[in-house]
C-alpha cells in the first residue's frame, strides 16, 4: 500500500492546493478535536456546508468511542500501518468506512493535524479478510449505538414519567388551591352569616332584657308596697310569706336578666384592648366589694400581679365574679381568706385566685363553667349559676383559658391565663 505524502509548498500555494485537491482533507486541532479547515471535497463528501463543519469536532463525525479509537491506533502500530480505519457519519445519517491518513502540519503558526480521508466502503466485499477487524469495530460501534439508544429511550421514558408525575402534581395542587379558595369563600360567608346571627341574637337579648326589667321592677315595687302597707294588718303568716317569695323571685329575676346580658356581651370588648395594670384593677374590685368583705370578715391578700391584655371593663368583671364566688362559698368554721397571685410564662400572664372555702369536687370542676350550673344550693337569690360561664367566655374570647384546681389543705384555686402582649 502506498504511503501518502505531501510536497512542501509556500503558504498561498498550499491553501490553493488544499481547497482544490480531489481527496477529502481536514485540518484538525489535535488536543480539542476542533475542525479548523476543510476542503471542497470534504464538504461534498460529508454533506455539510463550511460554516457547519467549522463549528464541529471530529468526534461528531467519527462514530468510534475514545476507547475504540485507542484500540485502532494500537492495532495500526502493531500492523505497521500509517493510517487508521474509522467509521464516519455523514450529514444525512449514512455511515462510511474510511481510511484516515494523518500527519502534523503547521498552518498560520498553529500546530494542526492534516487528515486525508479515503472512502473504502466498496472494498469490504472484495477483501473480506482485511475487514474482519473493522467489522468487529463496527459491531462494537453498533452495539455502542444500540446501548446509547436504549439509554436514551430509558432516559426519555423516565423523563415522560416524571413530566406526567409533575403534571399530575401541578393539577392536584391547582385543584387543592381552587378548593381552598372555594372553602375560604364558603367559610367567610358562613362567618359573616354567623356574625350576623350573633349580632341579631345579642340585640334581641338586649332588647328582651330591657323590656323584662320593667315588669320585674314593677313586681318588686308593688310587692314591697303591699308588704309595707299590709304587714301590720295581715296576721296571716302564709300571706306574708307569699309577699316575701314574690319579692325574692323579683330579685332573682333581676340578677338573672343582668347575668344573661353579661354572658351574651362577654365575647365583645367594651373598651380598648391594651395592657392593663391588673394589680390596680384588683384593688378597685376589692374596694367596691368592701361591704361583702366586712360582712364575711374575710381577709384579702393581693400580690403584685403581672399585666395582661384585655379591656378594663371585662377584666373588672372577671375579678369581681371570682372574688364574689370565693366570698359566697365559704366554710363557716374558718375565717375566709382569699389570695390573688400571679406569674408570667413566656408571652402569657397566669393568675391564681385561691380561697379556703368549701372547695369543688374534681368531677364538678368542668361542669361549673356551664351556664346555670350550680353545685350547691344557696339561699342567696343573687346567685344565678352564670358567673363562671361569663368568666370563661371573656377569657377564651381574649385568647386565654381558665380552669380550677384544688387549694391545699382547703378550698379552691381558679387559674386564669391571659396574653400579656398585643398581637
Amino acid at each position: 500500500m502506498a504511503v501518502f505524502t505531501l510536497p512542501v509548498y509556500a503558504q498561498p500555494a498550499f491553501s490553493d492546493f488544499f481547497d482544490k485537491h480531489p481527496l477529502v482533507m481536514l485540518l484538525i486541532e489535535p488536543k480539542s478535536g476542533e475542525i479548523r479547515n476543510v476542503n471542497s471535497s470534504a464538504l461534498a463528501f460529508y454533506g455539510y456546508n463550511r460554516e457547519q463543519m467549522l463549528k464541529m469536532k471530529i468526534d461528531e463525525i467519527n462514530t468510534l468511542s475514545p476507547q475504540q479509537i485507542a484500540e485502532e491506533r494500537l492495532l495500526a502500530l502493531k500492523e505497521g500501518r500509517n493510517h487508521f480505519i474509522f467509521r464516519h457519519r455523514l450529514q444525512n445519517g449514512d455511515f462510511r468506512t474510511v481510511e484516515v491518513f494523518s500527519r502534523p502540519y503547521t498552518f498560520d503558526g498553529e500546530d494542526l493535524l492534516l487528515s486525508v480521508v479515503h472512502d473504502v466502503s466498496t472494498r469490504r466485499q472484495s477483501e473480506p479478510a482485511l475487514w474482519n477487524y473493522q467489522n468487529r469495530l463496527e459491531q462494537m460501534v453498533n452495539e455502542k449505538v444500540k446501548e446509547i439508544r436504549e439509554q436514551e429511550q430509558q432516559f426519555y421514558n423516565l423523563l415522560y414519567f416524571f413530566l406526567l408525575l409533575q403534571a399530575g402534581l401541578i393539577i392536584s395542587l391547582l385543584y387543592n388551591i381552587y378548593r381552598r379558595r372555594l372553602l375560604n369563600v364558603t367559610l367567610k360567608q358562613h362567618a359573616e352569616a354567623l356574625d350576623h346571627a350573633n349580632q341579631t341574637l345579642r340585640r334581641f337579648a338586649e332588647v328582651s332584657a330591657h323590656h323584662l326589667m320593667e315588669p320585674i321592677r314593677r313586681l318588686d315595687s308593688y310587692a314591697q308596697f303591699l308588704n309595707n302597707a299590709l304587714s301590720k294588718e295581715l296576721k296571716d303568716e302564709d300571706s306574708l310569706l307569699a309577699l316575701r317569695f314574690i319579692r325574692e323571685g323579683a330579685h332573682r329575676l333581676r340578677h338573672l336578666v343582668r347575668d344573661i346580658q353579661l354572658y351574651l356581651a362577654a365575647s365583645e370588648p367594651r373598651g380598648e384592648m391594651r395592657q392593663q395594670d391588673v394589680t390596680e384593677v384588683a384593688h378597685e374590685v376589692v374596694q367596691r366589694l368592701g361591704n361583702q368583705i366586712l360582712q364575711k370578715n374575710a381577709k384579702i391578700e393581693i400580690d403584685v400581679l403581672p399585666n395582661c391584655v384585655l379591656d378594663r371593663p371585662r377584666l373588672r368583671d372577671v375579678l369581681s365574679i371570682l372574688i364574689e364566688n370565693a366570698l359566697k362559698y365559704t366554710e363557716p368554721s374558718r375565717q375566709p381568706c382569699i389570695t390573688l397571685s400571679g406569674k408570667m410564662t413566656a408571652n402569657r400572664s397566669q393568675y391564681r385566685i385561691a380561697d379556703n372555702g368549701i372547695g369543688i369536687e374534681p368531677e364538678y370542676r368542668l361542669r361549673v363553667f356551664r351556664a346555670f350550673e350550680r353545685v350547691t344550693v344557696q339561699d342567696d337569690n343573687s346567685h344565678t349559676g352564670v358567673g363562671l360561664a361569663i368568666v370563661q367566655r371573656i377569657v377564651e374570647s381574649a385568647g386565654g383559658r381558665v380552669w380550677i384546681e384544688e387549694n391545699m389543705p382547703h378550698g379552691t384555686v381558679v387559674i386564669v391565663e391571659l396574653k400579656n402582649t398585643l398581637g
